[in-house]
């Protein structure tokens, strides 16, 4: 099975406004804005590395070349499936209602029998509703820690790991 994802969209939703960092930090000059804003986006990308979840939402094109019954999807958790496609030569033929069913729950595919080890094609949406409030606070901690300590701040430190551990989704 050869597997080639790729990300349609990001649907990048302020986790932590400016401002709330900003007072949280304790700082009330503008100078440092542009960098509270990238450490933001940083620490948000080390959550997503971390975890291995989609933080924010991602459009996902799927390409599969000799499906299995069954797989996970790299970009997680799936929110919904949105389009399937059986793709054969330069041809496609929408099998949405009919190529199986994506567990949200435990983030694997599973296809009916009749598509198993042909060439689909998956469109998804993937990433959060609603952010977790212990991954938002741990990249809240995160930006905190990499101003404070900009020579060492990168690293994650053992209290943001705890806070992230229990969403950690492990890839072997």
């Amino acid at each position: 099975m050869i597997v080639s994802y790729f990300v349609k969209g990001i649907k990048a939703e302020e986790i932590w406004p400016l401002e709330e960092v900003k007072n949280y930090l304790r700082i009330s000059h503008k100078y440092d804005d542009n960098l509270i804003q990238s450490l933001i986006e940083s620490a948000t990308e080390a959550a997503e590395n971390f975890t291995g979840l989609s933080i924010y939402q991602r459009q996902i094109e799927c390409k599969i070349q000799n499906a299995k019954s069954d797989f996970t999807l790299r970009y997680l958790p799936i929110l919904r499936v949105e389009e399937v496609y059986l793709v054969k030569k330069e041809q496609k033929e929408k099998i949405t209602n009919k190529f199986g069913y994506a567990n949200t729950t435990t983030n694997r595919v599973y296809l009916n029998d009749d598509y198993v080890g042909q060439d689909i094609e998956i469109g998804y949406l993937a990433g959060h509703k609603k952010i977790p409030s212990t991954i938002s606070h741990g990249i809240l901690m995160h930006v905190a820690s990499m101003y404070e300590h900009s020579e060492n701040g990168t690293n994650l430190n053992s209290q943001i790991r705890d806070l992230y551990l229990p969403y950690r989704i492990m890839k072997i």
